[in-house]
């Protein structure tokens, strides 16, 4: 029989990310090779990064470039200066 718990579950705690996000969001220019650094097509992962940069409050520039994923994060106040 199903219980109720009796104190907030805290679902994200021990989660771990497939990717180093924080590794590749931290400012400088990272070129992803799809096989090494991601699974999927470079298209089907720059969802990815956008949806991860967005979670951790930066806003990310990507390019594709033959099967390459360029990427690089920066400050989402950057943006608004340009």
């Amino acid at each position: 029989m199903a219980t109720k718990s009796k104190t907030p579950i805290n679902f994200t705690a021990g989660r771990r990310s497939k990717y180093p996000w924080e590794q590749w969001l931290d400012g400088d220019p990272w070129i992803l090779t799809p096989g090494e650094d991601f699974t999927t097509t470079a298209e089907a992962f720059q969802s990815a990064v956008w949806r991860a940069s967005n979670a951790r409050g930066v806003k990310t520039r990507t390019m594709i470039d033959g099967d390459k994923l360029y990427l690089q994060a920066f400050a989402a106040e950057a943006e608004d200066a340009d």
